[in-house]
């Protein structure tokens, strides 16, 4: 059925709704829907994720927004279609005077300024607090009803109220203005009672006694639009609104370039280019730290990963990281980056990162750590969390506009802010004690997952703090043709996102105020020594942290420095302690990845150590631990990356193991309790990222040791955060 989706509310919309950008689009998709459209009210935060899904799902996506407008007499939502490119330049244009314009009752359009944008769009009267819905509620006279939708190019025909959307039909008719019929989705298609009855709980606190309609696949809603609408001279304006309003609409709207297209345009071009530059720049570093005559094995590593590098198209990426690290570094700051990135001899002979990853038969001070996370698999990694001193992050940000200019996009991430915990109750009681009979209330009380939704839909929508994420573009950027701003630092391109971690094919970072980096850095600057200089296989290091675990005291400096890297003495990692017994940096860094992985060892490995079926050097702590140990077996280092990605996130939990997987596993002679392991595992941590961890650890712990006065700052630090990095 070449249905027309010409509404919809995603959950990044100012109308509550339960069903996310990508949800409404896959719904559409599964049920032959010939296109859809974004019309959020007051928000275009769902374009991205829509457009993604859209082109995954083979269907055309209508880009548009439903507005709040107010003119000399009357506030109401207007529901906007880009025709082409200008339209959708101009529905920016009008996103960006909403949030400038302040009106007593809140942040609208006028309708005048609505008229100035006009060019490339289509203004359809909305069926939820439109003008014309309203006129026809208010009672306003038949004359001024066709004024009204004589103003419009299409007018919205819901499916009810009845009263008032029949009236639409005739109006259609006379003024001769396409209808075209619409659902008002906010749920999925077969909601639980319990989110129905959060929904309204939500809507009931906000003032409104709004029940949810659930997507009705287009199938069901022109049967009941049928059912309904049966009087004498209904029956033709509504097959007209089903069908023939909808195609008379599409065919004014041109198919449109998607943004994350119109992001990385000439993408391939530029990291030609970059990778020119970054062989030069590796080349030269490789010489300098190494001589003219490298070990044979160090350039086999070097070459290896330079090429892998320009297969994957991550030259960009790289110089990105070296810039912004260089920057803080610069101002006084140390970078930590998260993830397999560590794992590089690249990155560290351009000093982007601090640990260098060679075996020890290469390098002495190596410390053997695997780069098949990061350049194992033919996946391009095109993002990385930087963790820094949290009041440097706006200089870092600045600095970096004034250098790319309008290459620089800043991604600022809008979240959906939760209420405490007493709000919510106070939410639900209310709800319970005016709306709800006495046996409803008392199983909602015991519904856990009402309370959740109530918690995680009721709050308003606002901006994450803790998300600073700049993409680098290939070419400087038109914000006439993006939903984007100038924020601050003055002329940085700034795009907000609801639930969008980035933008594919192009180089981005995300910046993260870290307080272990803010305490390595102010104990420096307290000590004088640098943190560079510091040992890290101080024996009195771990066995002060092994007594940390062992006595189980948590306000001490040393436990203090745990939780900042995210192991605190509590009783989970001090089991773990107890297992691992960690006496140097590697059985750190070992302990440190269990800790941070999912499903690794209770209810899994624990057993099997405990039973005696594997010993504590047997144990899989991290992903590289399951490309090992196949690949010692005879697996081939494609087969092995391929299977361990597999396993990190879980997937072998979740799927099962295919007969291709169980064959490798026959063929590598598998231990039945590796095999087993490894389909209980939900996540594993790289051991690059926990290398890091564990040396930063190391480094804290080292100070309080040899500077106690340094131990206040540690202590002082923790009080504010949970967890550094």
């Amino acid at each position: 059925m070449n249905w027309i989706e010409l509404h919809t509310d995603t959950s990044a919309s100012e109308q509550l709704s339960f069903l996310d950008g990508a949800q409404i689009v896959s719904l559409c998709a599964k049920y032959g829907c010939a296109a859809v459209a974004c019309t959020d009210r007051n928000s275009i935060l769902s374009y991205l994720a829509m457009e993604k899904e859209a082109e995954r799902r083979g269907i055309r996506l209508i880009y548009g927004v439903t507005l709040d407008c107010v003119d000399r007499d009357d506030r109401y939502a207007i529901t906007l279609l880009a025709k082409n490119e200008t339209g959708r330049r101009n529905i920016f244009a009008l996103m960006r005077l909403l949030d400038e314009n302040q009106f007593p009752f809140g942040c609208c359009v006028t309708r005048q300024q609505i008229e100035n944008h006009r060019d490339g769009l289509l203004l359809g009267a909305s069926a939820v607090d439109g003008q014309l819905i309203r006129a026809i509620q208010l009672r306003r006279g038949v004359h001024r009803q066709k004024q009204i939708a004589g103003g419009y190019d299409y007018l919205e025909f819901p499916l009810e109220p009845y009263d008032t959307a029949a009236q639409l039909l005739q109006l259609a008719k006379e003024v001769s203005v396409p209808l075209c019929a619409v659902q008002n989705a906010r749920m999925d298609q077969e909601p639980s009672e319990a989110e129905i009855q959060a929904f309204q709980a939500i809507s009931y606190d906000a003032g409104s006694h709004e029940r949810p309609d659930p997507y009705l696949p287009p199938e069901k809603l022109t049967k009941r639009f049928r059912a309904l609408y049966v009087l004498p001279g209904e029956g033709e304006g509504m097959e007209q609104a089903l069908s023939q309003g909808p195609a008379q609409i599409m065919e004014q709207i041109e198919p449109l370039e998607p943004l994350r297209h119109l992001l990385s345009r000439n993408a391939d071009a530029v990291e030609h280019e970059r990778q020119k530059q970054l062989r030069i720049m590796a080349e030269a570093a490789l010489q300098q730290r190494c001589g003219e005559h490298p070990a044979p094995g160090i350039v086999r590593r070097f070459n290896w990963e330079l090429e892998r590098l320009e297969q994957l198209g991550m030259a960009g990426q790289i110089l990105l990281m070296q810039e912004i690290v260089k920057t803080a570094r610069e101002a006084g700051g140390r970078v930590s980056i998260a993830g397999t990135w560590n794992s590089s001899f690249l990155l560290y002979l351009l000093e982007i990162t601090e640990l260098n990853p060679l075996p020890q038969e290469l390098e002495p001070n190596g410390l053997d750590l695997c780069p098949v996370s990061l350049l194992g698999t033919e996946k391009a990694l095109l993002s990385a969390d930087l963790r820094l001193p949290g009041e440097l992050i706006p200089l870092v940000k600045e600095r970096a506009a004034k250098q790319y200019g309008n290459k620089l996009l800043q991604i600022r991430r809008m979240v959906r802010g939760t209420r405490t915990e007493d709000e919510v109750k106070t939410l639900i009681e209310q709800y319970l004690m005016d709306c709800c009979s006495k046996e409803t209330a008392e199983v909602l009380r015991e519904d856990g997952a009402f309370y959740y939704a109530v918690h995680g839909y009721s709050g308003r929508m606002q901006m994450d703090p803790f998300f600073t994420s700049l993409h680098l573009l290939p070419e400087a950027a038109d914000p006439s043709a993006l939903p984007v701003g100038l924020g601050a630092p003055e002329h940085i391109l700034s795009m907000s996102s609801f639930g969008s971690r980035g933008i594919e094919n192009i180089p981005s970072v995300l910046l993260l105020g870290s307080p272990a980096q803010s305490v390595l850095v102010r104990c420096a600057a307290s000590t004088g020594v640098r943190y560079q200089d510091i040992p890290v296989d101080d024996k009195a290091v771990y066995a002060a942290l092994g007594e940390a675990y062992r006595v189980g005291d948590t306000e001490t400096p040393v436990a203090a420095a745990c939780g900042l890297l995210g192991t605190g003495v509590n009783e989970f990692d001090t089991e773990l302690y107890h297992a691992l017994d960690f006496a140097d940096l590697h059985s750190l860094t070992r302990f440190m990845s269990l800790a941070h992985s999912a499903g690794a060892w209770q209810d899994n490995q624990q057993s099997l150590l405990q039973g005696g079926t594997i010993s504590p050097a047997q144990l899989i702590t991290c992903r590289e631990d399951v490309y090992r140990y196949l690949t010692e077996r005879g697996a081939s280092s494609s087969e092995a990356a391929d299977f361990m990605e597999f396993v990190q996130f879980g997937k072998a939990a979740r799927a099962g193991y295919s007969e291709a997987q169980r064959e490798l596993l026959r063929k590598c002679k598998a231990e039945e309790w590796f095999a087993q392991a490894c389909q209980n595992i939900h996540y594993l941590f790289p051991e690059s990222h926990s290398a890091e961890y564990a040396v930063s650890l190391a480094r804290l712990v080292w100070y309080v040791l040899n500077y106690p006065e340094t131990g206040a700052i540690v202590l002082g630090e923790c009080s504010d955060y949970s967890v550094g990095g």
